[in-house]
């Protein structure tokens, strides 16, 4: 290509510089620049896009992929070629918004981790420069973060942990039938804490969960009645009033998103045990090391 051809040219020499060499060798410094800078201006900038046509198509996938529970607020310039949109899930104002993807003739949507030529997250990138993302937290405010979150507990005996989970994801689901032998049994205590990562409805979902007498019997119905195939929970969701539940929710999704560095996955299972603050993203240890980490 031609820019890893003029990459790889060297300078005209100095000594001697005829003012014809200079305006050569001025224009080859200036091809560097541009090839050592465009990439970082690219991640920086989030250009407004031009086509308005594409944010009709963007809704149309938004409400189809959240069942009719987001809408598409406006698209911006991605990288090659991409073009961003910004998505709004829920009713209020003050929801977090969301970032996906379409490719440049709108036919196509990605939802999802886009990952830069330098293996970092692009969207988490994008979102947090657009002010959808949280500052980054420490593990010790993050425990402390996690402990007072909103939320309810599972279970009267044992050791405690803190899990963040979303109602229509499927390894949340897997994960609460493999821990809840342990709970009745007074093994261990569940702090269960709904947040809202996925598409559909599971912002709904997790209001009626916090919103029932009994948010622990709310969610074994959500977990029981759990549609693996579709990845949606069994309970009906709400979706509208009860704004104060929905802030909790929207609360409880930042701080997750905080103590991830913005890569935030479910289930997320925080304690702490001999080997101090643990936080594991998703499935990623065994219960039985979990439970003997626990064990004083």
């Amino acid at each position: 290509m031609k820019g890893e051809a003029e990459r790889g040219k060297s300078p005209p020499p100095c000594k001697g510089d005829s003012a014809k060499q200079m305006k050569q060798k001025l224009k080859w410094l200036a091809k560097v620049f541009m090839l050592c800078t465009i990439p970082l201006y690219a991640q920086a900038s989030v250009p407004a896009h031009k086509d308005t046509s594409l944010l009709k198509k963007a809704e149309s996938f938004v409400q189809l992929m959240t069942h009719g529970y987001g809408h598409a607020l406006s698209t911006f310039s991605g990288p090659d070629g991409l073009v961003g949109v910004v998505v709004k899930m829920g009713p209020i104002p003050s929801e977090p918004k969301k970032i996906l993807w379409l490719t440049k003739d709108g036919d196509y949507a990605v939802a999802g981790t886009l990952i830069n030529p330098y293996g970092a997250d692009e969207t988490a990138h994008i979102a947090r420069k657009m002010g959808f993302l949280p500052k980054p937290v420490g593990k010790a405010v993050f425990f402390k973060n996690t402990v007072n979150a909103a939320g309810f507990a599972d279970g009267i005996k044992g050791p405690t942990i803190h899990v963040y989970f979303d109602p229509n994801c499927s390894f949340c689901n897997r994960f609460y039938n493999l821990v809840e032998p342990d709970v009745k049994a007074g093994k261990l205590r569940v702090h269960w804490i709904p947040v809202s990562l996925l598409p559909h409805d599971s912002i709904g979902r997790a209001v009626a969960i916090m919103s029932a007498d009994i948010p622990s019997a709310a969610m074994a119905l959500n977990e029981s009645h759990f549609d693996q195939t579709h990845e949606l929970g069994g309970i009906k969701p709400i979706d509208s009033g009860r704004l104060n539940v929905f802030n909790k929710i929207f609360s409880n999704t930042r701080l997750l998103l905080a103590g991830s560095g913005g890569i935030a996955g479910t289930p997320t299972i925080v304690f702490k045990g001999k080997h101090g603050i643990q936080v594991l993203h998703g499935m990623t240890e065994p219960l039985k090391t979990i439970e003997l980490d626990l064990t004083k």
